[in-house]
C-alpha cells in the first residue's frame, strides 16, 4: 500500500499520497461535501469541458442527476459490490478533482479521472512559486502524471479486481500523454457505448493487473519528482 498521510480535510486518513514540488498529493474517500465541487465542474464551468470531452449530455443528465450519482458512489466499506465508487483528489488537503471506478466484473473495470487545472493552477504557482506560464503548465500537467499510479494502487487495494481498462479517447490529448508515460495504448477501437457519461468514438485502452501496481508507483515518484 502506498505511503498513508492525514488529509486536512475535515480530519479524513488518505488512502495514498505522493510527495511533488508542489506538495502533497493525494487520494482519499469522497466526502459528501465534496460533491458541490464535481458538480461545479460538470454543471457549473460553461460548455468547454463537455464539449472537450464529447459528453453524452443525456448519459449526464440534470445538475441533481449528477448530485444524487456522486453521493450514490461514496465509498461504502460494508457494501463489497458497490458498482461505481468516487474518490477525492487532493494538493495539499486541497480538493483538485475526483477519481472513480465503475465495476463490471474481475476483468471490466472503468476509471474515470478529472483534475480541476482551472481552479487548481493559481494553488500549483503559490506552492511552487513561479509566475504564470510555461513552468506553471508543466507543474499542472506533472500533478496528472503523479497520482495516476497512487491512484491505480487504491482501485487495487480496496476491490477485488483482476483487470482495470484504461479507456480513454483518442483525441483527448492530454490525459493519453499522461497515460503514455506509464504505458502504451495496448489496443484502439471504436466503441458504440463506451463507460460512463463519454460518447460514442474511438478510444486507446490500455489492460492493467495487479501486478503492475508496484512499478507504476514507482512510476509515480519518478515522475513526482520530474522524471
Amino acid at each position: 500500500m502506498t505511503e498513508l498521510a492525514l488529509s486536512s480535510s475535515d480530519n479524513v486518513a488518505d488512502l495514498a499520497s505522493i510527495r511533488m514540488r508542489a506538495g502533497t498529493l493525494a487520494v482519499r474517500d469522497a466526502l459528501p461535501s465534496d460533491v458541490d465541487a464535481f458538480l461545479k465542474y460538470w454543471h457549473y464551468s460553461g460548455d468547454k469541458i463537455i464539449n472537450f470531452l464529447r459528453i453524452d449530455r443525456a448519459k449526464l443528465g440534470t445538475p441533481e442527476d449528477t448530485r444524487r450519482r456522486f453521493f450514490s458512489m461514496i465509498r461504502n466499506p460494508e457494501m463489497v459490490d458497490q458498482p461505481s465508487v468516487v474518490f477525492t483528489l487532493t494538493l495539499n488537503g486541497e480538493v483538485i478533482g475526483y477519481t472513480n471506478v465503475n465495476r463490471h466484473g474481475p476483468d471490466d473495470n472503468y476509471p474515470h479521472f478529472h483534475t480541476y487545472l482551472h481552479t487548481h493552477r493559481d494553488t500549483v504557482r503559490s506552492a511552487v512559486k513561479t509566475p504564470k506560464g510555461r513552468d506553471g503548465a508543466r507543474t499542472g500537467a506533472g500533478i496528472a502524471a503523479a497520482l495516476v499510479g497512487p491512484v491505480i494502487g487504491v482501485f487495487f487495494d480496496h476491490f477485488p479486481m483482476r483487470r482495470i481498462v484504461l479507456q480513454t479517447r483518442v483525441t483527448s490529448i492530454g490525459i493519453n500523454r499522461t497515460l503514455d508515460r506509464y504505458l502504451p495504448p495496448d489496443e484502439t477501437k471504436f466503441i458504440e457505448v463506451p463507460d460512463g457519461i463519454a460518447s460514442t468514438g474511438e478510444f486507446h485502452m490500455r489492460y492493467v493487473y495487479r501486478k503492475d501496481v508496484s512499478w507504476m508507483i514507482e512510476r509515480a515518484h519518478v515522475l513526482a519528482n520530474g522524471g
